[in-house]
């Protein structure tokens, strides 16, 4: 049974898979598009976290071993329909579906 189905009522989730994740509206993206429907998108922050030294690489191989430590925010934008976004956390949910794409990824909920 997915963890999902435990919930109750207005009950959020605190922990939702990097796949999950990606289906998500970017709220830095001026459009109203998952990740999965930008892939210029991702490519451009993949490229940050990979392609810009050292430190950046440590990133993706942390959270390739030891996960996601700091939880993705999501919020609700109501300018776009009312979709749940990611509003801070676009280059660990991208590392983490790389890594995994069922790794689950702490979230908290900004409203």
């Amino acid at each position: 049974m997915a963890a999902k189905d435990h919930l109750q009522g207005e009950q959020l989730r605190m922990f939702i898979p990097a796949k999950e994740l990606m289906g998500f509206v970017p709220m830095d993206s001026a459009e109203s598009k998952s990740f999965y429907e930008a892939p210029w998108m991702v490519q451009r922050k993949r490229e940050q976290f990979l392609g810009m030294g050292q430190r950046n690489e440590k990133f993706a191989e942390s959270i390739a071993t030891s996960g996601v430590k700091q939880p993705v925010i999501l919020t609700k934008d109501w300018t776009k329909r009312g979709h749940t976004g990611v509003e801070d956390g676009h280059h660990r949910t991208i590392a983490a579906y790389d890594a995994n794409p069922d790794m689950e990824v702490p979230v908290i909920y900004a409203r």
